[in-house]
């Protein structure tokens, strides 16, 4: 098992205890036929000592790094394999919690002795980093993306079955509803729907988000955190899905209110087309130039990028 705060878990044998005994991961294990108990050589020579074999670790933690292929030891078993006696060529500090890798670094630093530094493992290197910042800000982009593409559908969909339901729209005026009931109507609709596409996309998205982590671990050979839900996310969507959904369907709420009960009775073939407004085009011309600074102004250097 674990002990203190190592990264690892022995699910085989145990932990080394005497020189000369290793602990594998598992996968490396199985890739060579290698067992509990067995001896082997490291880097065989004449002078290099045999190891035995008294552990194997699982796949989380220190045994996923480079598929498995790892081997844990004594340090002073370290030192006699390696023929590095009395010396030590890196050592993990592992961080109290509330304590940042700042701060660690800032009262660390002082008290090494010249020719030796500290940097951030690889989890949390530059490499992961970048990585990581990329895969924000493509999902970042893809928010973006999905909420205006989800309006369009939306309104798309609400026209077309505005479309179908215009004869039942039409009754219901023609008995007495007024505007503001059949607009009320409409958005309620829309509220719900909102509403239960909002919940199933939560849920999508956490399975998402579990799915990304894993990814990232394949990516950098190295256990990360574990997705921790916060109550921000879902309060967002929560607010930002139904508004969506009632601002794409309040346009067509509202021209399906005003049309004239007998206008909508009639056969679509006989009844009058509607102009289309200009004013939507107009809305739709200041993004793109706007669009077009944002994407070429980081290469052109007119502005940070």
């Amino acid at each position: 098992t674990s002990q203190g705060d190592r990264n690892y878990n022995v699910i085989e044998g145990r932990e080394p205890i005497n020189e000369m005994e290793i602990v594998l991961g598992r996968g490396f294990a199985q890739t060579h036929g290698l067992s509990l108990n067995q001896e082997v050589e490291l880097l065989p020579k004449k002078d290099r000592p045999r190891l035995k074999i008294v552990g194997i670790l699982d796949g989380s933690g220190v045994g996923s790094f480079d598929g498995g292929a790892v081997m844990i030891m004594s340090l002073s078993t370290a030192q006699k394999v390696f023929a590095l006696p009395g010396k030590v060529n890196s050592v993990q500090v592992i961080l109290a919690k509330g304590v940042t890798a700042d701060q660690a670094k800032a009262k660390i630093t002082p008290q090494l002795p010249t020719g030796l530094r500290i940097q951030e493992p690889f989890a949390r290197g530059m490499l992961a980093k970048e990585g990581t910042l990329s895969t924000e800000m493509a999902l970042d982009a893809l928010s973006v993306v999905s909420l205006v593409g989800g309006a369009f559908v939306i309104l798309n969909s609400f026209l077309m079955n505005l479309g179908e339901r215009r004869r039942q729209l039409a009754i219901l005026r023609a008995l007495g509803t007024t505007r503001s009931q059949i607009t009320g109507l409409l958005l309620r609709e829309a509220l719900f729907m909102g509403v239960i596409g909002t919940a199933l996309g939560l849920g999508l998205g956490v399975l998402l988000a579990q799915g990304l982590i894993a990814m990232q671990e394949q990516l950098l050979q190295t256990k990360l955190p574990p997705l921790k839900l916060t109550f921000e996310p879902f309060l967002t969507g929560l607010i930002v899905g139904p508004g969506m959904a009632l601002l794409a369907t309040w346009i067509p709420a509202r021209r399906a209110s005003k049309r004239p009960p007998l206008e909508a009775m009639m056969d679509r073939k006989s009844a009058p087309t509607e102009k289309p407004r200009r004013w939507t085009t107009y809305v739709g011309l200041p993004p793109l130039p706007l669009a077009a600074v944002r994407v070429v102004g980081p290469t052109q250097v007119w502005y940070p990028g």
